[in-house]
C-alpha cells in the first residue's frame, strides 16, 4: 500500500457496486466512514425484503466484533470491515443452516481473490480464519448468520456474512497487544515478500465479491477442493477447544455441514462444530 492511513474516500461505493448485476450480491453498497459494526447495520438493513445483495462496509468500526463477540480491533483506513446480506435457497443447497459452511466459504471467496492479486501464501484454518501459510498469522475472520424469523418466500432463507481484512497496519506494534504475535495484514506481508502493493480497498473488495458470487453458484459438494487446497490444518497435529474441554489429536478433514473431523488417540473419531484450534506442531517454514 502507497499511503498510511487509507483515506475512506478509496471506498467509493458507485466503484464498487458498478461490475454487479441485480441479484449478485454488491450490487446494492452501503459506505459509513464509522459505525459501530457493519453486522449491526446489516440486521438492520436485512428487514427490508429488497435487501438482498446488499454490502455494507466501514472505514472505522467502534465495535468490531469477532467470533463469540470478541473484540476486532478496526481503525481507520486499516481495513476492510465488510457484511453482505445473502438469500439462500435451503432447497437447492442445503446450506442455510450451516454457518460453518458459509464462513469457510466467505474465507475461500477472500483467499482466491487476494491470490488473483499477489497474495498466494495464504491459507484457511478452520473454522473462520485466514492466515499466512508460513506463520499461522490470522489475516482475516469471516462470520456466517442465518437470521431467524426472515424467511423470503419458499425455501429462501436470508443470511449475513461479514469479514473482517487486515489491509494497511505498517508494522505489528499497530495491533492491539494480546494479538500482534498473531495477526498479520496485506501491508507486512508484501513488505515481507519484498513487493509493492498499491491496491485500493475498493479494488480488493470487487475480487472477494466476484469470487464469492462465483462460489455461490455451485453446491456446498463443490466447494470442498478449495478446503483440501488451502487448508493449513489437514494432516496437522492439533489441539481443539470446544465446550470448555480440550482435545488433542490429528485434523483429517469435513463433514458434509462444515464440522471438523479430528483422529484422536486410539484411532477414534471425533467432530466439531465450533471450537478454536492451536497447532501442536510448527508449520511448514515457520511457528504455530
Amino acid at each position: 500500500m502507497t499511503n498510511h492511513r487509507l483515506s475512506w474516500m478509496d471506498l467509493d461505493p458507485d466503484r464498487i457496486r458498478a461490475p454487479f448485476e441485480a441479484g449478485q450480491v454488491g450490487h446494492q453498497v452501503l459506505v459509513f466512514t464509522e459505525t459501530s459494526s457493519t453486522i449491526d447495520v446489516a440486521r438492520r438493513v436485512a428487514k427490508d425484503p429488497t435487501s438482498a445483495g446488499t454490502v455494507i462496509v466501514a472505514d472505522h468500526q467502534t465495535a468490531g466484533r469477532g467470533r463469540h463477540g470478541r473484540d476486532w480491533h478496526s481503525p481507520a483506513g486499516s481495513g476492510l470491515w465488510v457484511s453482505a446480506i445473502l438469500d439462500l435457497d435451503e432447497s437447492a443447497s442445503g446450506v442455510c443452516s450451516r454457518c460453518g459452511w458459509l464462513s469457510i466459504l466467505m474465507t475461500m471467496s477472500i483467499i482466491e481473490a487476494l491470490r488473483q492479486l499477489g497474495w498466494v501464501a495464504l491459507g484457511v484454518r478452520w473454522p473462520n480464519d485466514v492466515v499466512d501459510q508460513a506463520r499461522g498469522r490470522k489475516l482475516c475472520g469471516a462470520l456466517a448468520e442465518v437470521l431467524e424469523g426472515v424467511q423470503q418466500g419458499s425455501g429462501l432463507r436470508r443470511a449475513i456474512l461479514s469479514f473482517g481484512l487486515n489491509v494497511d497496519h505498517a508494522q505489528s506494534d499497530e495491533f492491539p497487544e494480546d494479538v500482534r504475535a498473531s495477526a498479520v495484514s496485506l501491508r507486512i506481508l508484501a513488505q515481507e515478500a519484498g513487493l509493492e502493493c498499491d491496491r485500493t480497498r475498493a479494488e480488493i473488495l470487487i475480487q472477494i465479491l466476484h469470487r464469492l458470487n462465483g462460489l455461490l453458484t455451485n453446491p456446498p459438494k463443490e466447494w470442498m477442493p478449495y478446503w483440501s487446497r488451502y487448508s493449513v490444518l489437514d494432516g496437522a497435529m492439533v489441539q481443539v477447544r470446544s465446550g470448555g474441554r480440550e482435545w488433542q489429536g490429528q485434523a483429517i478433514g469435513l463433514e458434509r455441514d462444515g464440522s471438523l473431523v479430528m483422529r484422536l488417540s486410539g484411532g477414534r473419531q471425533k467432530t466439531f462444530q465450533s471450537g478454536d484450534v492451536d497447532f501442536l506442531r510448527p508449520l511448514p517454514g515457520g511457528q504455530p
